[in-house]
């Protein structure tokens, strides 16, 4: 499951942290998307700080690359 920067960015009501306690719960993996719709949206460092701090408080089953 995505980890949604957009809506990091924004301040959407979305990533929501009670559906990533059910996904961990059910053992998902989590990964990062930037939802990128201009460029300077593919290196927001500051929103994916924000997701990696959300990442480490509800301890999720991160991933940083997936082997496809």
């Amino acid at each position: 499951l995505e980890i949604n920067l957009l809506g990091l960015r924004a301040q959407r009501h979305y990533p929501s942290e009670r559906f990533f306690r059910i996904a961990k719960q059910v053992g998902n993996t989590i990964l990062l998307g930037s939802d990128a719709h201009d460029p300077n949206d593919v290196c927001d460092k500051a929103s994916e700080a924000k997701a990696l701090e959300m990442v480490k408080s509800l301890d999720l089953n991160f991933v940083e690359k997936l082997d496809i």
